[in-house]
Order: structure tokens, then C-alpha cells, then sequence
């Protein structure tokens, strides 16, 4: 699939591996993939199941466009630096 960022960069998953196209496992499937793995089994040898989330990234602007399962639409996300009063608020 190919599609332009909104700053006008093309993105495209049509080669791989590429530097735009990004798997995301929720935390709960990442410990059930961990758990059946073993001490001898490599993890070039294993075959991941789909991730339910893939995120493209612009590496021109950097904003992050998120498809969920096989929708073909995805939901756009800006890059939004903290503040210095943000920051300083940090939970502990």
C-alpha cells in the first residue's frame, strides 16, 4: 500500500523491510508470545502471529498514522512536545 503523509512525504509498505512500517503487540500478547517460547528456541525460527496494530511513521515529520486490525483507513497522530511545566509535573 502507498499512500502521502499530510506534510507531503510518500509512505509505502511496498518494500521490505522498511524504515516506515511498524509492528505493535499489545503487552498481554507480547507475554503469551514470551511464554511459548522456550530456552531453545531462537526467535529467527519463530513465527510471530499478526500484530493487531500497525503503525506507519513519517520520517519526514514524524507523525504516526495507526491501523488497527485490517482497516485500511488509519487514524493520524501529530507529535506534541511537553512543556517545561509538563515535565516538571511528572507523576512519581
Amino acid at each position: 500500500m502507498q499512500m502521502r503523509c499530510k506534510c507531503g512525504f510518500g509512505l509505502s509498505d511496498t518494500l521490505v523491510p522498511n524504515d516506515t512500517v511498524y509492528h505493535v503487540y499489545p503487552d498481554t500478547q507480547m507475554v503469551k508470545i514470551e511464554e511459548s517460547l522456550d530456552h531453545t528456541t531462537y526467535v529467527k525460527d519463530f513465527l510471530f502471529p499478526l500484530s493487531e496494530y500497525e503503525i506507519w511513521k513519517c520520517n519526514n515529520c514524524n507523525r504516526i498514522y495507526l491501523f488497527k486490525g485490517s482497516e485500511k483507513t488509519p487514524v493520524r497522530y501529530v507529535p506534541e512536545p511537553f512543556t517545561p511545566e509538563e515535565l516538571a509535573n511528572k507523576p512519581d
